[in-house]
């Protein structure tokens, strides 16, 4: 008699598998099917959880129904060290490391591998040793080194100060990979255990971390021979006299980004004990008000030497381009006319007069905020009150301005001397007073024309 079909169904609302057995059930069944962790917190954490799965049979002839319920842990893995002593085609001993990122295939967001290198003993980051490799997660959870990764400068940082290397993904990712890089030590090293720990930064989890301890036996040589050498940098203003703070450097090549420490009060900053080699290097940040030198320049850096550059970095500057015009119908420069500008302190930087043009030109403004003011004009004009803002806050930038100043007429400048103010009312960023003598006499002329016109309409009605 051939075998009854078994019929299966699957309700996401309540996540319930339902199993329909034939009628007549008279040998064994053996169910078999797989369930997906979604739990987004578990699996972007190292951590371990108990997950829990109840099946529970129903049957017509059956007199209560009969549950059974399975449980598994499981443990979770964002990131996971491992690191064991090699030796190299020279001879040089070394340790390797290989952290697995994302075993779980979480959705990451750009994450940042951390790992605190250890300085007691120390070890040093060879920044030309780090790949990248798709992770293959085998059914028992083992990985396998897949497809290598491309990788380049950006991301890597190095800093010495604190022997902090970091792995920076320049994307999301939603799959397993392995980062695996070469750190070498010195003699120092032998008999003592190497505890290492390597952290995630991102927005899913952050700080989760995974340890590694290691133990280096005495019978094994360091790599303290790899020849080492320094980068200092001196910045001054560009009068080659004046030293500048708060500059920051990058030095890079094609494997790692060094970060500098911000020059000093006495405008130095070093870079000590990276691997001799040839580097780039070139200001990333400069101090406030001077203009940012962000060109590339060459740095050898030799065995047991100091490479030393002098940078200098020039003032911001610009220029205020104002010109003075009346408030005319169509309005016209206004030679004549001083104009003061004044720092933000409030002390007075310089008095110019306009010129046939109505206007000033500045000599060069360095890096700050300011305001003019109108303090003298010609016979018939009035001075607008108030001051007018600007700022120069970018190298060769021209703020241009207009300011309009108020033509009295004749009826008006009677009885006032030369510069009192009138009436105002807005007008560029200056202020206008009443109206040219050609619109009035159009409206005079416009209310005469109206007015004969009146007159003759009339007339000729009273002749009818």
């Amino acid at each position: 008699m051939p075998r009854q079909p078994v019929s299966e169904s699957y309700e996401a609302s309540s996540k319930t598998l339902r199993i329909d057995l034939p009628s007549d059930v008279d040998e064994q069944y053996t169910m078999t099917f797989r369930t997906k962790i979604t739990d987004g917190d578990f699996l972007a954490a190292n951590t371990t959880k108990r997950f829990c799965n109840t099946a529970v049979l129903y049957g017509d002839e059956m007199s209560a129904p009969i549950t059974c319920t399975a449980e598994k842990e499981v443990t979770g893995s964002v990131l996971l060290k491992k690191g064991e002593v090699k030796k190299d085609s020279a001879g040089v001993n070394y340790l390797e490391w290989a952290v697995t990122v994302n075993r779980n295939k979480a959705q990451m967001n750009k994450p940042v591998i951390v790992d605190k290198l250890s300085v007691d003993p120390k070890l040093e980051l060879d920044p030309s040793s780090v790949r990248l490799y798709e992770a293959e997660v085998q059914t028992d959870g083992s990985v396998r080194q897949g497809t290598e990764v491309p990788v380049t400068r950006d991301n890597i940082t190095y800093d010495l100060t604190d022997n902090t290397f970091k792995f920076h993904f320049l994307q999301q990712i939603d799959r397993a990979y392995l980062l695996v890089f070469r750190t070498d030590f010195g003699d120092d090293a032998k008999n003592k255990e190497v505890v290492n720990q390597v952290y995630y930064e991102g927005s899913e989890a952050d700080q989760e971390n995974s340890g590694t301890r290691l133990r280096i036996a005495g019978s094994i040589a360091g790599g303290s021979s790899i020849p080492k050498g320094n980068i200092a940098v001196k910045k001054y203003a560009d009068d080659k006299s004046t030293v500048l703070k708060d500059a920051v450097f990058a030095v890079y090549n094609d494997y790692v980004t060094y970060t500098m420490q911000p020059t000093d009060m006495n405008g130095e900053s070093s870079l000590e004990q990276i691997r001799t080699g040839s580097y780039n290097i070139k200001e990333i940040t400069a101090l406030e008000g001077y203009v940012l030198d962000s060109t590339e320049r060459a740095a050898a850096v030799s065995k047991n030497s100091t490479f030393t550059y002098e940078a200098y970095n020039s003032l911001i500057k610009g220029k205020l381009d104002l010109t003075v015009l009346d408030d005319g119908r169509h309005p016209k420069p206004v030679e004549g006319v001083k104009v003061e500008i004044y720092d933000k302190e409030g002390n007075l930087i310089a008095e110019i007069v306009t010129d046939s043009s109505g206007k000033i030109m500045t000599d060069d403004l360095k890096y700050e905020d300011y305001y003019y003011k109108v303090v003298e004009v010609p016979p018939g004009y009035g001075i607008p009150g108030g001051t007018f803002p600007f700022r120069i806050e970018t190298d060769g930038q021209v703020i241009i301005k207009e300011v309009t100043i108020q033509r009295h007429t004749s009826d008006m400048a009677a009885g006032q001397t030369d510069g009192t103010p009138g009436a105002m009312r807005p007008g560029g960023d200056g202020a206008k007073i009443g109206d040219d003598a050609e619109p009035a006499l159009y409206v005079l002329l416009l209310v005469g024309a109206l007015a004969c016109m009146t007159l003759t309409w009339r007339r000729r009605v009273e002749k009818v």
